[in-house]
């Protein structure tokens, strides 16, 4: 087996030390090297392909151009759009990223965040779990850099933040659906003890008032409950004329509930769905809401780099992203 190429293998190539071969590296100019040895280390280097080690900058107490980025859902297209717009930020200024995904469980948080450190990141971006408090805390004792992207949490410190606006995704989506004549209406979501996704529902229920009827049905956050969710809602309350789906994931199962079962969109049900999954532009776009990943990521990676230069101290990044509604053919006007 193979070995990696070292300084010292690069030294010996190029006829010279491993001090000098460090200091041309560093890119520091403030000792005189001859241009005819800067030449050699260079081509050395070239002919070796060497790559400067990571791990040996770390314990040098060296930056690592390193940024950690811990999701809750990998497999949920929000999340992976966040972090794909944060990296071009990043990469683009000369970090690279390790991408971690909690699987929204506290235990894999805290473990994702002690191999953060081990790493000596120099910045992290976490969306939290609903636990999530002490892991800002770890990161807060150690004095790492980070933003909270998406999900605003209860934390004993102040804490910069980028997140979207949850209840206006919720009123423009009950709003699509009153103004549009339908009066009981079925939203399928997730009980996740986070507040800030909880102004979902709590804005659908301020839009329809006295106005009509919002039925509630709870689903853990996935494709399969997504189903089964609005199979229960359909049986249970055959007055619902419309749905709206808090989240993305459950939304693609209740989607395809609806077709197996013959359940016609729009005419026998009107539907809105909170997120842009692919799958909403396909044979006709859903009404849906835009949630803003494409700006979350920008500024998450913007933020998290204004804190590691020291321009902006974390009490000043505190971002809201305003959501919008793309009207599809998903919602059928009702008489009133």
């Amino acid at each position: 087996m193979g070995r990696f190429i070292t300084i010292k293998d690069v030294a010996e190539r190029a006829g010279t030390s491993c001090c000098t071969v460090s200091y041309v590296l560093s890119g520091k100019e403030g000792r005189y090297i001859s241009a005819e040895t800067r030449a050699r280390v260079e081509k050395a280097v070239k002919e070796l392909n060497y790559v400067k080690s990571r791990s040996a900058s770390v314990l040098k107490g060296e930056k690592t151009n390193l940024i950690a980025i811990i999701v809750p859902q990998f497999d949920n297209l929000f999340f992976t759009r966040i972090v794909s717009f944060a990296e071009k930020v990043l990469v683009k200024n000369g970090y690279d990223i390790v991408i971690f995904n909690t699987s929204d469980n506290h235990e894999r948080e805290m473990e994702n965040i002690h191999r953060a450190m081990q790493l000596r990141v120099d910045g992290v971006i976490i969306t939290p779990t609903p636990q999530g408090s002490e892991a800002l805390k770890m990161l807060d004792d150690i004095s790492i850099p980070y933003i909270v992207a998406d999900r605003k949490i209860n934390h004993t410190s102040t804490y910069a933040y980028v997140v979207s606006d949850n209840y206006s995704a919720g009123r423009l989506a009950a709003k699509r659906l009153l103004d549009a004549g339908h009066r009981c209406i079925g939203y399928v979501g997730w009980e996740s003890g986070l507040s800030c996704l909880g102004e979902r529902r709590l804005a659908i229920l301020d839009v329809y008032g006295s106005s009509g009827t919002v039925i509630t049905e709870y689903a853990p956050l996935s494709f399969h409950d997504g189903y089964l969710a609005t199979e229960r809602l359909i049986s249970e309350h055959p007055d619902v004329s419309a749905i709206i789906y808090g989240f993305n994931l459950q939304a693609g199962g209740g989607i395809k509930y609806l077709y197996e079962k013959g359940i016609s969109i729009p005419s026998d049900l009107s539907a809105v769905i909170i997120g842009t999954p692919q799958w909403t532009y396909v044979g006709g776009e859903f009404d849906r809401i835009y949630m803003g990943e494409r700006e979350l990521g920008n500024e998450a990676a913007q933020s998290l780099l204004a804190l590691i230069a020291g321009v902006k101290p974390k009490d000043e990044i505190h971002y809201l992203q305003e959501c919008h509604i793309t009207e599809g053919f998903t919602v059928e006007r009702r008489s009133v």
